[in-house]
Order: C-alpha cells, then structure tokens, then sequence
C-alpha cells in the first residue's frame, strides 16, 4: 500500500505510513480498516489544493485499481 501511495506520488508526497489497522465491528468481513497519513511537499514551491488534490485522487485511484481499496468516511 505505501509502495503505490509512493510510486504514484513520487513528485510530491515526501512521507507516507500507516497508524492504524482495524478489523472487527463496522469493517467487512475479510478486510482490514487502515488509517493512513500521507505528508506532500514540494521543495520549489508552496502548493495549493488543486495540486494536492490531483495527486491524491490519483493516489485513491491507483490503490482502488491494485487492491480494491475503497475510501471510507
């Protein structure tokens, strides 16, 4: 999962990890809840939301297409 996130944001997303992992209540069975922190930076300029998120939706997109992740709210 942080490989893709990395891969796919390689120009702007200086750190990624995971802080949480859920299964249980609420969670499909078969599939894991994981919380997820994703730090972008760019080191010639200040970004602004449009740029963070192209990158992001990029980032959700690619996930969804690798490992059929699904974002929750």
């Amino acid at each position: 999962m942080l490989k893709i996130i990395n891969s796919t944001g390689k120009k702007l997303v200086r750190k990624s990890e995971v802080f949480d992992i859920y299964e249980g209540e609420h969670v499909e069975a078969g599939k894991k809840s994981v919380a997820l922190r994703i730090t972008y930076q760019a080191s010639d300029h200040t970004l602004n939301d449009e740029e963070v998120r192209i990158v992001h939706d990029a980032i959700l997109e690619k996930l969804k297409e690798k490992l059929s992740a699904d974002l929750r709210s």
